[in-house]
């Protein structure tokens, strides 16, 4: 017994192949910019293994930030990649065309421990 499929073009996926087109384009567009207001020669203001931790966020979950050889990690929704440092407090993912560039910049509270991550997820992808 053989099995054979046939596939059929659906109405709209036309459209949605141009949708799709455009966003990788402004995607790749945008991780070009990447780099762009870099301040060079700064340092994290911690060591790394302060940064280690899982930041939550009411609406979009947590945020994991772990080590693995002597580098940051970043685990969100799936999405594992290292993290470098960038200028200050701030750690980049490298630039990845699946998964987007993603930055994190963290934030101490008054005592001077780190306690908040921020990601701007409009630009993150």
């Amino acid at each position: 017994m053989s099995v054979c499929w046939e596939w059929i073009r659906l109405p709209g996926t036309d459209r949605l192949l141009d949708i799709r087109l455009k966003n990788k384009k402004a995607g790749t567009e945008a991780r070009s910019k990447a780099g762009l207001g870099r301040v060079p020669d700064t340092k994290p203001s911690h060591p790394l293994t302060d940064y280690v931790g899982e930041y939550e966020h009411p609406a979009y979950g947590t945020l994991k930030i772990g080590m693995k050889d002597n580098q940051l990690q970043f685990d969100f929704h799936k999405i594992k990649l290292p993290l470098a440092h960038f200028h200050y407090d701030r750690f980049d993912t490298p630039n990845d065309e699946e998964n987007g560039k993603w930055s994190v910049s963290f934030s101490t509270n008054p005592q001077g421990d780190i306690d908040k991550a921020t990601m701007s997820l409009d630009e993150a992808r």
